[in-house]
């Protein structure tokens, strides 16, 4: 069996791809603009810098060697969800990585197309132009248990670099090729749904060849509630869909893309082995970057296995229980690691600790605060107007839902730790003087 995956990764920004829209809204089609929605004479915006940013950050974290720069393709199909029957997607960003000794062949960014409902014929376009990172693999997974620990570890690469939105989960499609003839299965929306369909199709070729039946390559479509792949469409090649480059945008300058590259999961698990933290603890606390400064400045004063125990065992364990990240939960590492100081120095009881940290985290009354105060909010503000001028700029001709970009990214940037009101003050003080 021979495995190739193309996964999807929803980066964290607050806009689409090539407009302002939000990425996010509760309502069907409220979320959408002349850009996001093809309407004849509209225009696309520059591609999302952010997501260009998280693109070159994974590219650099696979090893693969980044291109000057990228040129924006139309990729042409007629289907509802794409209004003007052609996606926007890139050339690749970078090419020739690694990861778990299987080849990377190329990172790329596109936009998603709209929700399409064919039950009911109803689409739902605040889907389309969400930013999309694209990875593809070359065919180099030979197992379901090799398939497994890679979605797992790459999942891991996601969280850790900040890279992935956590509220979405990874999508992909999976090339699966027991003899010669690969099949693309397309649809899989889940980890779990990955696993699922590179199982059913290995074992639905096995069989066709054993009763002498003759493999096409064709695109079939993952059904998550009957657990098994069904045929959608002979296979097309990259003809059909009639490349060309997208006239209305210059190439991505990748060359002038300046982004610090963190530790990866892996290296920040050998650092704390070495430091004589036990494998599971290495592995939990390397699930955050926060954890990982928690554990660098408290493992200075404290034996490192104590430390990396009391965030496993303690601290995540409260954040898992609540289905947070520390970073979602709002709380500031500042406030955790004074409470970490006092429960690893014994000045207060682990049953002490405990119930401060669920008070934390609880938003509940308590010594350690967690709210940002006016101060954090302004500073926040102020560096987020100085990263998106052009946005400011927008602003300032009318564009309204520029400022709601703005009030997105100084939220995200606080933490989700401050009141959205207040941060529209200040935002329209700032943007007013």
């Amino acid at each position: 069996m021979k495995v190739g995956l193309e996964i999807h990764v929803y980066p964290r920004t607050s806009a689409k791809m090539f407009c302002m829209c939000f990425v996010r809204a509760e309502d069907a089609n409220t979320s959408v603009c002349p850009r996001c929605t093809g309407q004849p004479g509209a225009k696309p915006m520059a591609p999302n810098r952010t997501a260009v940013e998280k693109a070159v950050v994974l590219a650099k974290a696979l090893g693969c060697k980044l291109e000057v720069r990228a040129t924006v393709l139309r990729k042409h199909y007629f289907y509802p969800d794409l209004p003007s029957n052609y996606q926007r997607t890139s050339t690749p960003i970078g090419r020739e990585g690694s990861f778990l000794g299987v080849r990377i062949r190329e990172v790329h960014v596109e936009e998603d197309a709209a929700r399409y409902e064919p039950r009911d014929g109803t689409v739902d376009y605040n889907r389309a132009g969400v930013p999309l990172i694209e990875v593809v693999t070359e065919p180099d997974i030979n197992s379901t248990d090799a398939a497994k620990n890679f979605v797992d570890e790459f999942s891991r690469l996601l969280h850790y670099l900040k890279i992935a939105d956590p509220s979405s989960a990874i999508k992909a499609d999976t090339n699966v090729s027991v003899g010669d003839t690969r099949v693309e299965v397309k649809n899989i929306n889940t980890t779990h749904g990955i696993l699922a369909a590179i199982e059913h199709e290995a074992k639905r070729q096995t069989e066709l060849l054993e009763r002498g039946g003759t493999l096409v390559q064709e695109t079939r479509h993952w059904d998550e509630t009957k657990g098994r792949t069904l045929a959608s469409r002979e296979k097309e090649t990259e003809s059909d869909y009639r490349y060309m480059e997208d006239p209305d945008l210059q190439p991505i300058d990748i060359s002038s893309v300046r982004v610090a590259t963190p530790e990866d999961t892996f290296a920040a698990r050998k650092r704390l082995e070495r430091a004589g933290v036990a494998r599971d603890a290495a592995v939990a606390v390397t699930e955050e970057q926060e954890f990982v400064a928690l554990f660098d400045s408290l493992s200075k004063r404290f034996e490192p296995q104590r430390v990396a125990e009391w965030i496993r065992r303690d601290l995540r364990g409260e954040l898992n229980h609540r289905t947070l990240t520390l970073e979602q939960s709002g709380v500031k590492t500042k406030d955790v690691e004074r409470l970490m100081d006092d429960a690893l120095s014994e000045k207060i009881t682990r049953h002490k600790a405990k119930q401060l940290l669920r008070e934390l985290l609880d938003k509940k009354e308590s010594k350690h605060t967690t709210k940002a105060s006016k101060e954090d909010v302004e500073k926040a503000v102020e560096a987020t107007l100085l990263a998106h001028q052009d946005v400011v700029q927008r602003y300032r001709e009318g564009k309204k839902e520029a400022f709601n970009f703005l009030l997105g990214e100084t939220n995200r940037a606080l933490g989700f730790a401050a009141d959205p009101k207040e941060i529209a003050k200040v935002l329209k003080e700032k943007l007013n003087m």
